[in-house]
Order: structure tokens, then sequence, then C-alpha cells
């Protein structure tokens, strides 16, 4: 057997230009594992940063709420004496102005909250924190709207709407829900 020649029934060995190729494939797979790790660590900071400033912003808003309930609940108690003594048939209009005029004392609170809130910037594809802030969002709107009322006539504070009493409550507790 001298004179036979062995095949080598493998591969053809690879050319240069085969050998480019792979290299530059493996550099881009590479490339877009990095990008994508990359990615991910500056979208949890983004998000964290997120969270951060929604919870700034439910802070500010439960701290609003929570003024105007103690405001508008002591008016409400303090004028209750004065209210029994007015005959029904009396005029009740300086009442309903010390109420207006408390109502406008916090109108600021509830909007600087409403201003830090809708200022939050979230990520479209941070779908439950854009959901939270728009939670936080409707309820102040909703309630810088009532106060408004007030502020304009102190009589709206002693209107009974349950309507409006509902949909103020479903807000809060779509934004707050245990956390009130």
């Amino acid at each position: 057997m001298a004179g036979v020649e062995v095949l080598d029934g493998g591969r053809p060995p690879r050319g240069p230009r085969a050998v480019r190729r792979l290299r530059l494939l493996a550099a881009l797979v590479a490339l877009l594992v990095v990008a994508g790790a990359v990615l991910a660590v500056l979208d949890a900071r983004w998000r964290d940063d997120e969270r951060d400033r929604l919870a700034g912003c439910e802070e500010r808003a439960l701290a609003a709420a929570r003024r105007t309930d103690t405001v508008l609940a002591a008016m409400v108690a303090y004028l209750r004496p004065a209210f029994a003594a007015v005959p029904e048939g009396s005029s009740r209009d300086s009442f309903y102005a010390i109420v207006a005029a408390e109502a406008e004392e916090v109108r600021p609170v509830l909007r600087r909250a409403l201003e830090v809130c809708r200022g939050v910037e979230v990520r479209s594809w941070h779908r439950d924190l854009g959901e939270q802030q728009r939670a936080y969002v409707a309820y102040l709107a909703a309630r810088e709207q009532l106060v408004a009322e007030v502020a304009a006539d102190g009589r709206v504070l002693y209107t009974a709407d349950q309507a409006r009493s509902d949909e103020l409550a479903a807000l809060r507790e779509e934004a707050f829900g245990a956390r009130r």
C-alpha cells in the first residue's frame, strides 16, 4: 500500500475569508451581549430613579390630601355650632365665606403636589410606574378641582354630591390603596 493516499473525509480547511466572517460574527454577538447588559443596568437605574421620584410624589400627594382634609374638617366642626345657632332662613354667607377662604389657603398645597406628580417623567415601557403616576395625578386633579370650587363658594362643601364623593374615593383608592 505504498502509494495509496488517504483522503480526509472531514471539512475542507477554512479560507481566510471564512475565518474573518466567523470572527466578525463572534465580535458582533459579543457586542450585542455587552450592549444588552449595559441597557439592562441603565434601565434598572432609570426605574429606580422613577420609583424614587414617584415616592416623593406620593408623599406630597398624601400630605396635601391630609392637610386639605384636616383644614376642611376643622372648618366644618368649627362652624357647626354657628350654623346651628343661625335660623334656616337667615343668611349664612359670612360662614360660607370663611370656608371659602380656608379652602383657598390649602389650594397651593394641592397645586404643588399636582405639579410635582405631573413633573415625574416615566419611560413608556415602565407601564406600572406610569399607571401609578397617572393615578396620583388623576386624584390630585379631582381633589384640586373640588377645593377650587369650595374656594369659589363655600356652600359646595356642604352640598351632598354622592357621585363626586364616590369618584374621589375610587381615585384615592386607585392612587394609594391601603397606604392612606
